[in-house]
């Protein structure tokens, strides 16, 4: 064989040599009488506080109190800077102007036009956008040239739908009504003024109990008619 071929087979060097390990002995297990002395000046109200943890539930409460306490605070600075009646935007006769809300962001002014031209000429519409990032935020006011139009339009066009969202129509409130605050400061009309919510049944429980009704009817309809027919032979 080879040089290269026999140095596969040489022996390994030997192991080097280690002293052994020492063992070192180990204290006596005791208990924890030795400790005890340092729970003992403790009062109960220290030990319940230190023993008490807050759980998530409680964690959520304290951080929904205080941020219900932060938007308290933000209202009581938001509500005096409101005065819709100095507003630049807000222009044109409010007692012919309608408050449109529940609108789709896609929604144009041109499209809001020609949804209400049906109920009379239309003088203006506003689209009201953010200040800070140019997007709309989902209402419009729409001013008519007559009044008479503006209460046609309040009384048929609430529900309707545009662009595949089911509107809410009013009337503006921020310059009609004394001390009227919109629904961002804690004002609106909450439910009293609703877009036609019996319109728009809730999947699965008005049809379905709709259903229901007619085939509970129809089942008592044949159960009528197989007993005249057994009362006749």
């Amino acid at each position: 064989l080879t040089p290269n071929l026999l140095r596969l087979f040489d022996p390994p060097p030997p192991v080097e040599y280690k002293e052994p390990i020492e063992k070192k002995e180990l204290p006596p297990y005791t208990g924890i009488a030795q400790f005890v002395s340092c729970f003992e000046n403790l009062s109960i109200d220290d030990q319940e506080s230190q023993a008490k943890v807050e759980t998530t539930a409680e964690r959520r409460a304290r951080v929904n109190a205080a941020r219900l306490e932060k938007g308290k605070e933000k209202l009581a600075e938001e509500i005096p800077k409101y005065d819709p009646r100095s507003d630049p935007n807000a222009r044109g006769d409010p007692y012919k102007t309608l408050f449109i809300g529940k609108l789709s962001y896609d929604t144009t002014e041109h499209r809001l036009q020609r949804e209400f031209e049906r109920y009379g000429p239309v003088k203006r519409v506003r689209l009201v956008h953010d200040k800070h990032t140019d997007k709309p935020r989902g209402y419009a006011f729409v001013e008519f040239y007559h009044s008479q139009d503006m209460k046609n339009a309040y009384k048929h066009a609430d529900g309707t739908k545009i662009d595949n969202r089911r509107i809410l129509v009013d009337v503006e409130r921020g310059r009609t009504v004394k001390d009227w605050l919109p629904k961002r400061l804690g004002g609106g009309l909450g439910n009293a003024r609703s877009s036609q919510p019996e319109a728009t049944p809730q999947r699965g429980r008005y049809r379905g109990d709709y259903r229901r009704r007619e085939e509970e009817a129809a089942r008592e309809k044949r159960r009528g008619e197989k007993r005249g027919r057994g009362s006749d032979s």
